[in-house]
């Protein structure tokens, strides 16, 4: 599949909300990001993923981290976020990074426990794959 079909996929779960919230246990967990829309104009990456990103949810902590791993002899970029909270109703993943005022929040259009896709408000479309 071309980054396109992927965005435009994306952009159809984005429009249909789930019938039923996805459950807690398939949007908490570490997760590795597999295709960003924040990545489609940067030439020959059309979408997927050129670094190794991996994200935790951890709603039992409230916590989100996110390691960024660039080069091989460059050290790893970590972020994080606290306060994290999964509000099923909304489907909505929300945490406060620290010296941001507003949250960020990823609004999940889809999870099965071992894929999720969601609209972040930071990087637009995501889709990330269950690592554990």
């Amino acid at each position: 599949l071309s980054g396109a079909d992927v965005l435009f996929a994306l952009e159809v779960l984005s429009a249909v909300p789930p019938a039923e919230s996805p459950a807690e246990s398939t949007v908490s967990g570490r997760f590795l990001l597999v295709f960003s829309s924040a990545l489609m104009k940067i030439p020959f990456l059309d979408g997927f993923m050129p670094t190794v990103e991996i994200i935790d949810f951890d709603l039992t902590q409230q916590r989100m981290h996110l390691t960024i791993e660039t080069l091989p002899f460059l050290p790893s970029i970590d972020i994080f976020g606290e306060d994290l909270t999964y509000d099923s109703s909304s489907r909505c993943l929300s945490y406060r990074r620290p010296g941001q005022s507003e949250p960020s929040v990823w609004e999940v259009l889809f999870a099965d426990g071992k894929v999720m896709a969601a609209n972040s408000s930071v990087t637009g479309l995501n889709i990330i794959r269950r690592l554990k």
